[in-house]
C-alpha cells in the first residue's frame, strides 16, 4: 500500500516515514510539508493512505481535506488524521463529521496498524 505523509514538522515526517517503512506491505511514496504540496502529491501519486496532520500553517489539514473531498471524494476516504490536538472540541467535531480515523500524537506503530 502506498502511503503519503503530510506534516509541517520535518521531525514528525521523518518519524512517520521510519515507522511506516518498518511495516510490511506499506511503502512511503512521498511526503509533504504543507497543504498545497500535499494536494499536488495526492493527485499525482494516488496513495492508498494519506497520513494528514490537522494543524498546519497555510492550508490546514481541515482545508486540504475539504479540497480533496471536492476533487476526489474517494481519495478523501483514504485520509487518516494525525494530530496533537484531537481533544479540542473543534478538532473532535471536524474528525467526527468526516468519519475518518484519527491518531493522537504521540502514537506507536501498533496504534498506526490498528
Amino acid at each position: 500500500m502506498k502511503v503519503l505523509i503530510v506534516d509541517d514538522e520535518r521531525l514528525a515526517r521523518d518519524r512517520l516515514n521510519r515507522m511506516v517503512s518498518t511495516l510490511h506491505y506499506y511503502e512511503v511514496v512521498g511526503d509533504a510539508a504543507n497543504g498545497e504540496e500535499a494536494m499536488q502529491k495526492t493527485m499525482l501519486l494516488d496513495p492508498d493512505i494519506v497520513l494528514l496532520d490537522i494543524r498546519m500553517p497555510g492550508l490546514s489539514g481541515e482545508e486540504l481535506y475539504e479540497r480533496i473531498t471536492q476533487h476526489d471524494p474517494g481519495q478523501a476516504e483514504k485520509i487518516i488524521f494525525v494530530s496533537g490536538d484531537t481533544s479540542s472540541p473543534d478538532t473532535a467535531r471536524f474528525i467526527s463529521r468526516t468519519g475518518n480515523p484519527a491518531l493522537s500524537k504521540p502514537f506507536t506503530k501498533q496504534d498506526l496498524l490498528q
